[in-house]
């Protein structure tokens, strides 16, 4: 039981308990009635965390920045569990499993191209491939606007997409 703490909880006491990132879900995905269609969740486990957060190791130093602490510098279990919960039970059930993206990555130190290429490229592409989907499927399921402003939009795009191809192998 989450208490004050779950998304169906009203009570204004409520935002002195919960993170930003869990009241951006309640508000941005949670409580929009079309969220299963539109939603694109991306989620990462990064593996051993817990562990390195209390390491005296130098290579560890921010790993304070990726996860929840406690004022006295201990992971915060509290926090991991509500995180497993939106993880795990909540975000599935709102999300197609088309839109649901995780990763499991190890600690590098820290997360970047130096540490992880392949993680981020992969995520990058994903992203990128998930979006451009979402926005074809919107353009095409909705009919299109006349006016000025939307025309002259709409040839700028068309003719991004005519460079971009001259420079990439993307199906745009």
């Amino acid at each position: 039981d989450l208490g004050i703490c779950d998304p169906a909880c009203n009570h204004p006491a409520k935002d002195f308990f919960i993170s930003v990132t869990e009241m951006e879900i309640t508000q941005g995905i949670l409580q929009q009635p079309d969220s299963k269609e539109k939603c694109l969740i991306f989620t990462r486990t990064i593996s051993n965390l817990s562990a390195l957060a209390s390491s005296e190791n130098p290579s560890c130093t921010n790993v304070g920045h990726y996860i929840d602490m406690t004022g006295d510098e201990q992971v915060s279990s509290e926090a991991q569990e509500r995180l497993e919960w939106y993880k795990t039970r909540m975000l599935p059930s709102v999300c197609s499993l088309d839109g649901l993206n995780h990763w499991d990555v190890a600690w590098g130190p820290g997360i970047s191209m130096d540490t992880h290429p392949l993680y981020l490229e992969a995520f990058a592409d994903r992203f990128c491939s998930l979006m451009m989907h979402s926005i074809k499927r919107q353009v095409l399921a909705n009919p299109r606007i006349e006016d000025d402003l939307y025309s002259e939009v709409a040839i700028h795009v068309k003719f991004a997409i005519d460079r971009a191809q001259t420079f990439s192998k993307t199906d745009w």
